[in-house]
C-alpha cells in the first residue's frame, strides 16, 4: 500500500542522439530528394561502399542498405 505523501519518482527521459546509420527513405528525407535518386547515385559512384553506406546483407537478392548520414550529407553538399 501506498502511504499519503508518496510520490512515485518519474525516471528521467532517455535523449536520443541523432543515429549515425539511417535507412534509404530517413537518407531522403535529410537530402530533401527521392529514394530513387539515391540508389541511382550509387551507379554515378557518388557514395562510396563502405564509407557512404553498407549492405545489412550482401547475399539477400534485394539489398538493403544503411548510410551514414553525417558523410552522405557532407558529400552531397559538395
Amino acid at each position: 500500500p501506498m502511504e499519503i505523501g508518496y510520490e512515485k519518482r518519474k525516471k528521467p527521459k532517455k535523449t536520443r542522439k541523432p543515429k549515425a546509420w539511417v535507412s534509404t527513405a530517413a537518407l531522403a528525407d535529410e537530402l530533401g530528394c527521392e529514394q530513387k535518386f539515391i540508389r541511382e547515385s550509387l551507379k554515378d559512384s557518388l557514395f562510396k561502399a563502405g564509407v557512404h553506406y553498407r549492405n545489412l546483407n550482401p547475399n539477400a537478392w534485394r539489398p538493403t542498405y544503411r548510410w551514414h548520414l553525417k558523410k552522405c550529407l557532407q558529400e552531397y553538399s559538395e
